[in-house]
C-alpha cells in the first residue's frame, strides 16, 4: 500500500514525495490518533521498502490541505 492510499484510508490530509536521496518527505494533518496510525504505517512502509529511521517534526496545523496527494 502506498503512503497516499494509507493516508486516505486513515483520513489525514497533506502530501508525500520521494527525494533524490532515496528518502521520503511527508506532511500530514489530522487528529492525533490518525497521525499516530500514519506513523505506525510509516514504520512498516509499502512492500519492499527498507525503513531505517523516521524523523518527526510536530508543527501547528495550517488547515491548508483538502486531500492527501503525491507531489
Amino acid at each position: 500500500m502506498s503512503a497516499q492510499i494509507a493516508a486516505q484510508k486513515i483520513g489525514v490530509t497533506g502530501w508525500v514525495r520521494n527525494l533524490r536521496s532515496g528518502q521520503v518527505e511527508m506532511v500530514a494533518e489530522g487528529e492525533p490518533a490518525q497521525l499516530e496510525q500514519l506513523l505506525e504505517w510509516a514504520w512498516q512502509g509499502p512492500n519492499f521498502a527498507q525503513i531505517t529511521d523516521i524523523s518527526l517534526e510536530k508543527l501547528t496545523a495550517t488547515g491548508e490541505f483538502t486531500q492527501f496527494e503525491i507531489r
